[in-house]
């Protein structure tokens, strides 16, 4: 499931409500991952090499995580704030996929 969705861009998949559950629980345990990188970062543990590849996998699933009903805003306002300010930096270029299921979203 997860490769037809994010490798072979089958978005329609996931208006199956099994296959976007699956996804969902998925997507769950990348948000705990990639928030726990983020905290890991602010204090230290980690390098700024891992955080930046962290912080360009949470920016390219944000139009998943509002389709899917994640929110990392009101989850950890400070993460969304800081993944804002990365959207725009010069370390980021959204993924192809991104531009993908956007569309996709728009069109539908």
């Amino acid at each position: 499931m997860y490769h037809r969705v994010f490798l072979d861009a089958e978005f329609s998949l996931l208006e199956n409500v099994e296959a976007k559950g699956q996804i969902l629980q998925h997507e769950f345990a990348r948000f705990d991952r990639l928030e726990d990188s983020y905290f890991q970062h602010k204090i230290g543990l980690i390098d700024y090499a891992p955080h930046r590849y962290s912080m360009k996998m949470a920016v390219n699933r944000h139009p998943l995580w509002d389709f899917l009903a994640l929110d990392s805003k009101t989850r950890n306002s400070d993460w969304a704030t800081d993944l804002d300010t990365f959207k725009s930096s010069l370390n980021y270029r959204p993924l192809d996929w991104k531009e993908k299921f956007i569309a996709q979203e728009k069109s539908s």
